[in-house]
């Protein structure tokens, strides 16, 4: 039976074609997976280059956040100081308050630096006491030799005085005493307040000189041994006797055990014989011009004698220790307040200048892109960036905090953003809505700003006393947030 030859041939070109087929669709397979291994063997090769690129990314995030962490712990332990030296100031001001005489001013030291708790408070407070009673010290040291100064000298006034036989010899007398002696000068001082009287005195000069003879230190040690060869002149044996008058001739004698001793006049009489004058003039009763000479005497001598002398001392020495209380104290607020103020300048009015000039740069330069500046609206993210990172004290900036203002907003609006800056012909890529979002934020650092600044403003003005600060803050002040720009584009 014949079949025909088409048929065989056909059916062998089918076998073929089909086998030409299973060619081309292994073929394309092995392309495929030929394809598939080179893609795979590129992306490994590039994973492995980038990872160095990844490892030093990951090395600064790391290093940053070190950074931020030693920052921030630096900060808190200059609060925690700050707070524990305010507390303790007050503590101290407290205690000042409670052991402080209200009659004598006098403050107890030792109670005061017992309940001081903090001890950079206490040692500031023992080192103040030490230095107080320094000077105490002096002035004392000071007062004492201006006594004994001021005593030589009226003893060596009255010694003249009492060996001249008139006022003029004594007038003379004195002079060559000043002139031997240029450096004393209370010593001149005291002989030309006294000059005036030697002319006044005329006739009454010997009981004038004797007057202030007999209160110097030269004539109470000559009183003293007057007195002393007195006693023994008058003392009398106790077997001694004597002739009574009126006694009959060959009686016996009546014997003495002693006579009483003569006591000359001293201090003690000038004093009674003046009051006794002063009682007289009170009562109109007149007086005698010697007894007007004697007052006049006895009031001089007392002006010039120890224990005017001594009161004068103690002024002296109050007046010291108040101008020296004054002038510490004085010193002690010119310190505090320059502190103060350094303080204020260094972390409250620099960093708040420095956020406002930030923010109002910001606004500058999401304006000009809105006017149509392509520079400007190329920098809007950075400014956006700088600006917070600036609020916070900072100004470093990496990439990752960099991109943060740039993923604001959807992807829609990121689209949206770019294809109308194509469409004007124009660089920066944010959307209007963005843009006023900006400038919205730059006023949320501005109130940040100010709300920290006048937190630290309060807090300085309560821990100095005294300081006096301006508010840069209030409306109208210098403090508006128009600075330098620090990028330079305005």
């Amino acid at each position: 039976m014949d079949w025909g030859g088409g048929t065989g041939q056909g059916i062998a070109t089918t076998i073929a074609d089909l086998g030409r087929i299973r060619a081309d669709q292994a073929l394309a397979q092995g392309r495929i997976w030929g394809n598939t291994l080179a893609n795979l063997g590129q992306t490994i090769g590039t994973t492995i280059a980038q990872a160095p690129q990844r490892a030093a990314l990951e090395q600064e995030r790391q290093a940053r956040a070190l950074e931020l962490q030693s920052v921030a712990q630096d900060n808190a332990l200059k609060v925690q100081t700050a707070q524990r030296l305010d507390a303790g100031r007050q503590q101290l001001a407290g205690l000042l308050k409670q052991y402080t005489d209200p009659t004598t001013g006098e403050v107890n030291d030792s109670a005061v630096a017992g309940q001081l708790t903090d001890p950079d408070i206490q040692a500031g407070y023992l080192k103040n006491i030490q230095t107080r009673q320094t000077i105490r010290e002096t002035a004392q040291k000071a007062s004492d030799l201006a006594d004994a100064a001021q005593a030589k000298n009226f003893d060596t006034i009255a010694t003249i005085l009492h060996s001249s036989p008139d006022a003029a010899t004594a007038q003379a007398g004195l002079q060559d005493v000043v002139h031997a002696n240029p450096q004393n000068v209370v010593l001149r001082q005291m002989v030309a307040e006294l000059a005036p009287n030697l002319q006044l005195w005329g006739t009454d000069y010997p009981t004038h000189a004797q007057s202030l003879w007999n209160v110097s230190p030269s004539g109470q040690a000559a009183q003293r041994e007057r007195e002393t060869a007195a006693n023994k002149a008058y003392t009398i044996p106790a077997d001694a006797v004597v002739s009574l008058p009126g006694a009959t001739p060959g009686a016996p004698r009546t014997p003495l055990t002693g006579l009483p001793k003569v006591t000359p006049p001293t201090a003690a009489a000038d004093d009674q014989k003046y009051e006794a004058i002063q009682q007289q003039i009170t009562l109109g009763q007149p007086v005698t011009p010697a007894d007007t000479a004697f007052v006049e005497a006895y009031e001089k001598r007392k002006l010039l004698g120890p224990e005017a002398a001594a009161a004068e001392a103690a002024k002296r020495q109050a007046a010291a220790q108040a101008q020296q209380t004054a002038l510490q104290s004085r010193a002690q607020t010119f310190t505090e307040t320059q502190a103060g103020r350094k303080e204020y300048t260094d972390k409250v009015a620099t960093p708040y200048q420095t956020a406002l000039s930030s923010a109002q740069t910001l606004r500058d330069v999401v304006a000009a892109a809105q006017s149509g500046n392509n520079i400007a609206g190329a920098m809007q993210n950075l400014e956006t960036a700088m600006a917070a990172i600036r609020a916070q004290g900072l100004n470093r900036i990496n990439t990752t905090e960099l991109g943060v203002p740039a993923s604001a907003g959807n992807l829609w609006q990121r689209m949206q953003g770019r294809v109308e800056a194509l469409i004007a012909g124009k660089s920066q890529s944010i959307p209007p809505d963005l843009q006023q979002q900006m400038a919205d934020f730059a006023g949320i650092l501005e109130k940040a700003a100010t709300q920290k600044y006048q937190r630290g403003r309060a807090s300085l003005l309560k821990t100095y006393t005294g300081l006096d600060l301006p508010d840069e803050s209030a409306p109208g002040s210098t403090g508006t947030g128009a600075g330098t720009d620090p990028l330079g584009i305005r």
